[in-house]
């Protein structure tokens, strides 16, 4: 990820819902489990209140009016049947998200690795992810009881985002590419909640406050998807990566704007630590970045040569004439201004990256100053 980003103040009802959840995934695996599930057994695992909110979760409503199960229901019970048939996976299970859900501890550790990948066999990878990612969809986006996460309103999927957003209310943009934030309409963002690392590929991390992250539309949805940013999973993979809340991208790279040998503009991000680097590769391979703002360099050019034009003006008035040192001192002024708004105004990356290469070329100085001319 790439901007600096601070968690939201509903960490301690995420990590609830994390602890039901772990719940549910032993209820699932435990030997005294029977199919088919009945309310009165939910209600004596996990009490009355929890019991009757869950066994309502686990149907649906077809049009007819008739109750039908839903994916979670279908994963809870596929889940089941298959530890009836392998009663020795069930530790194993619970040992992988045990320590899978610690991995925001290890984010500097470069001996970690996700039980969930490297020890689960495939088809037990299937059946666990089938039950964790209805828990997300299913759960989350309708909202867990306060009975669950201790707050006295329903807690779901549009009050993490609203969290979120109070938490880094300074922060205009979407914390990975810079695009402006998602619309605010009657109180709510219309913002995705993304899973740095997806939820399809990671799905004990599927309610996880350190791996939910509410971005733009096109970053989640076009650009995004389930690209992991891991991209060896048994190579180093957490120290590899800009984990969105502890470790982001912009105080770690460089921007640069610069020409290639025929002149064209073109837009690179080094890692301050040396290149190649693997998490700058990956920043690119799951956002695009370069690619999206090289699209957009062409916009800032323009706004900056309508300021130069506006500055010439400004001197023409007093009748005096714009030179080149006049140039460079306004546009260091500039820089100086937009470098305190990163954040707070969109593609300002791109404006400072572009800013610090004219300063740097005297031909794109110069080619500045004969735009603002024409």
């Amino acid at each position: 990820m790439f901007h600096k980003i601070k968690f939201p103040g509903c960490v301690n009802q995420l990590e609830k819902i994390v602890s039901f959840q772990r719940e549910l995934l032993n209820f699932a695996c435990s030997s005294s489990s029977s199919l088919p599930i009945t309310e009165s057994q939910l209600k004596t695992e996990f009490g009355d209140e929890i019991g009757e909110w869950l066994w309502d979760k686990l149907w649906t409503k077809r049009k007819s009016g008739k109750k039908a199960q839903s994916k979670l229901h279908k994963a809870l019970e596929k889940l089941i049947r298959y530890i009836e048939r392998h009663s020795t996976m069930s530790t194993k299970i619970m040992d992988a998200f045990d320590h899978d859900i610690q991995f925001h501890k290890h984010l500097n550790d470069p001996n970690f690795n996700f039980k969930y990948r490297g020890e689960l066999s495939l088809t037990v990878q299937k059946v666990v992810k089938a039950l964790l990612t209805a828990f997300y969809t299913d759960l989350l986006a309708s909202g867990f009881p306060s009975v669950i996460h201790g707050q006295t309103q329903k807690f779901n999927r549009d009050k993490f985002i609203s969290s979120f957003w109070s938490a880094n209310s300074k922060l205009e943009v979407c914390p990975a590419c810079d695009r402006p934030r998602s619309p605010k309409v009657d109180n709510k963002v219309y913002s995705d909640a993304d899973h740095f690392l997806p939820k399809s590929i990671y799905p004990f991390l599927s309610v996880h406050y350190a791996n939910l992250v509410p971005l733009c539309l096109d970053c989640n949805r076009s650009m995004k998807g389930d690209r992991d940013p891991i991209d060896e999973p048994s190579k180093e993979p957490l120290v590899n990566t800009f984990h969105p809340y502890t470790n982001s991208a912009i105080s770690q790279v460089n921007v640069i704007v610069s020409r290639d040998q025929v002149g064209k503009r073109q837009v690179r991000i080094e890692d301050k630590a040396g290149m190649p680097s693997r998490r700058v590769a990956s920043l690119n391979r799951v956002f695009k970045l370069e690619k999206q703002w090289l699209d957009h360099l062409d916009y800032v050019v323009k706004s900056t040569v309508e300021d130069v034009i506006e500055f010439r003006r400004r001197l023409t008035r007093r009748r005096l004439t714009l030179t080149l040192e006049d140039l460079k001192d306004d546009l260091e002024d500039k820089l100086t201004v937009n470098l305190t708004k990163l954040g707070e105004k969109h593609y300002y990356v791109m404006q400072c990256s572009y800013l610090r290469y004219t300063l740097t070329s005297n031909q794109e100085l110069t080619e500045l100053l004969m735009e603002s001319i024409k």
